[in-house]
């Protein structure tokens, strides 16, 4: 929810100098260097209507973050807002490769995926709205979490309804119904979790994690279109994943107030039954267990690659 200070979403530009965390209705940008151990100084905030859910760096120095129902693209260096547009809902990922950004939400009662063209100067829309074929009797079918295959070809989605569903991103692009109009896009319904799909990443092009509030990890291997492996860790409902950038570890969080690393996340040996005795977990530094909304893996520095920024 939008009450919680200073957690929730969290971005780190490419050079990890700067990083834009969110807070109470706004972004707070702080300057950081790893190398050096020092603590990170906050040199603005960004005001906005609601703390993002989402924080992405375009560049060395553009943010883009999601203010509740929009887009935003805001400048750290002087904390200006420079483009804002309304969308379908809060979760997003950008593509480097397509220069477009998919954001997930619902539209009558079913998973939706909006593009908008990171190009533009408004932001806006690019075609029309995706919506998954079968509608819920209600707004359960609201997208949590969206992901992008390495290739950038393949959408991954989660939703409150359980559901887990893959996207091809061509016929996402192809869709022409008419500009910000709903129309039923082909997707796949992988399977479901026991609860809200609150997190989801690739491993490769073939194999996707999805964490949820049932407690369980889930690796789904999309050549079978099916779960092969379920893990349970964790003494509560899972709210962020991540993967370190070769891929080989994962890091959970979750509202048990612990962080769980899973190792031996290489290519073809990929097994969280066999993993989930090798798990290494962090224990609450005090008696107020606080869940973890967001981990990210430090590509470079000398805590790399087991640094985790909570």
């Amino acid at each position: 929810g939008q009450f919680r200070e200073g957690s929730g979403s969290m971005g780190i530009n490419p050079s990890a100098t700067l990083a834009a965390v969110r807070s109470h209705r706004e972004m707070a940008v702080h300057a950081m260097d790893v190398d050096g151990r020092v603590e990170p100084r906050r040199l603005r905030r960004i005001s906005l209507d609601e703390g993002p859910n989402d924080i992405v760096f375009l560049d060395e120095r553009t943010i883009l973050a999601n203010n509740a129902y929009e887009l935003v693209i805001a400048d750290a260096e002087d904390g200006n807002v420079l483009r804002s547009a309304s969308s379908v809902g809060r979760s997003f990922v950008f593509s480097p490769k397509h220069q477009r950004v998919f954001v997930g939400g619902s539209s009558s009662s079913a998973a939706a995926i909006a593009i908008h063209d990171s190009r533009s100067r408004t932001l806006e829309i690019a075609g029309s709205v995706a919506r998954s074929p079968a509608a819920a009797s209600d707004d359960r079918g609201l997208i949590e979490t969206i992901a992008l295959s390495p290739s950038e070809d393949t959408l991954a989605t989660g939703s409150w309804n359980s559901e887990v569903r893959l996207w091809r991103v061509d016929d996402l692009m192809r869709a022409n119904g008419g500009v910000g109009r709903p129309m039923t896009v082909p997707s796949v319904h992988l399977g479901n979790h026991r609860g809200w799909v609150s997190a989801s990443a690739f491993v490769d092009d073939v194999r996707l994690l999805t964490a949820g509030w049932d407690g369980a990890l889930i690796e789904w291997d999309l050549r079978k279109r099916a779960a092969v492996h379920h893990a349970y860790e964790h003494h509560g409902y899972i709210t962020a994943l991540t993967l370190d950038p070769e891929r080989r570890r994962a890091a959970t969080g979750a509202s048990d107030g612990r962080i769980v690393v899973w190792f031996g996340l290489l290519p073809l040996a990929l097994s969280l039954e066999d993993l989930r005795w090798r798990t290494e977990a962090s224990t609450p530094a005090t008696s107020t267990v606080r869940p973890y909304h967001r981990i990210g893996i430090a590509p470079t520095g000398p805590f790399a690659p087991a640094c985790f920024i909570v």
